[in-house]
């Protein structure tokens, strides 16, 4: 990984042991927020360039993500948040966010969001948006609700898109926690990752001025970035895979008193988990990235059916000791179930691929 050379060198793996191996277990049950995390991170200058699109800059935020999803998917999300949110503002049209928004971004100083889940499923026909715009003196007035968004804290900024009173086309905006008329309700007692900082997002006549605009063009913004920000989500199973594989590798004793076809079915696991984990790299260094929309999703849902497969093998071969909430085999078979549910969701790329 390239590293900033006007920074005190602090490794990956250091900020990781610091600021989430001994949190873990509270970050699954949501008491410990891993925003420190990202505040290292972005000390150390990890999120410098991330939202540029070179390829460099790109297989080291898959290597960030992978890395951190090796240990904690929860904290490993935040970070995809995080790395959306830079894409965003890099790539955006509005100097004032690039000028004033990007470096709190790129320090770690306040956390970024993406609040575009309903939005893609829009793009994709699935649902109608969930935020509407009407134009006013230097800017829009923006109300609706987005279910949820995560990452978020008093200073947070997010992105959203809403559509435009009485015109086909959407906006593409940059949204701060702190601006009046927004209101954050807290989200928990999922089955994993409540230390995501998941809010629902009430908009009630939320201004957001024309510096706010990432776009005045959603539409063809999404399909610009969305390529980026979803193989950034690749290494999230990846991530989580290679530690499923990493636990039944610990235990090859119990592994050899399985019969011949297991022993196969784990070792075509490993070697799928290669074959996905080269894919993923090779594309990030593909300087049209955005181009190759198909390749990115289908590369997405394998991902997700390898850690599901290889999260249920590290439950069989551990037995009955890892059928309890405190286990780490079980918070990552619930990782695993939660990557089926992030959006894009595998029902959402199984239609877009049949298409």
């Amino acid at each position: 990984m390239v590293q900033p050379a006007n920074r005190e060198l602090v490794s990956l793996e250091t900020i990781i042991a610091q600021e989430i191996v001994p949190y873990v277990r509270e970050i699954d049950g949501g008491g410990h927020v891993p925003h420190p995390f990202l505040q290292s991170l972005g000390r150390g200058g990890y999120f410098r360039g991330q939202g540029q699109w070179v390829t460099e800059t790109m297989a080291d935020g898959l290597l960030l993500v992978e890395k951190t999803a090796n240990v904690c998917l929860t904290s490993a999300f935040m970070l995809w948040c995080h790395l959306a949110a830079l894409i965003y503002l890099q790539n955006g049209q509005s100097m004032y966010l690039k000028r004033n928004v990007l470096p709190q971004l790129e320090s770690g100083e306040v956390p970024g969001g993406t609040g575009l889940s309903n939005p893609l499923k829009f793009y994709a026909g699935l649902e109608k948006l969930r935020l509407r715009a009407r134009r006013t003196q230097d800017g829009y007035i923006v109300s609706g609700c987005l279910p949820s968004v995560s990452n978020l804290a008093d200073r947070s900024w997010f992105g959203a898109i809403a559509a435009l009173e009485g015109e086909e086309r959407q906006i593409f905006c940059m949204v701060s926690c702190a601006q009046e008329g927004l209101m954050l309700k807290a989200r928990q007692h999922f089955a994993g990752l409540n230390g995501s900082a998941t809010y629902s997002c009430y908009f009630h006549d939320v201004f957001i001025p024309d510096d706010w605009i990432v776009s005045e063009d959603a539409a063809q913004f999404v399909q610009y970035v969305r390529p980026v920000f979803i193989l950034y989500q690749v290494p999230l199973a990846l991530g989580l895979a290679g530690a499923c594989l990493q636990s039944i590798s610990r235990r090859t004793r119990t592994i050899e008193k399985f019969a011949g076809c297991f022993l196969e079915k784990i070792e075509a696991m490993k070697h799928q988990f290669h074959v996905l984990r080269d894919q993923a790299y090779r594309l990030s260094q593909n300087g049209t990235i955005h181009h190759h929309l198909s390749d990115v999703l289908r590369l997405r849902q394998d991902a997700v059916f390898l850690a599901l497969e290889v999260a249920n093998a590290e439950m069989i071969i551990r037995g009955g000791s890892s059928y309890v909430r405190e286990s780490e085999t079980y918070r990552r078979l619930r990782e695993a179930h939660f990557l089926v549910h992030l959006t894009p969701t595998i029902k959402h790329l199984s239609q877009w691929l049949s298409r």
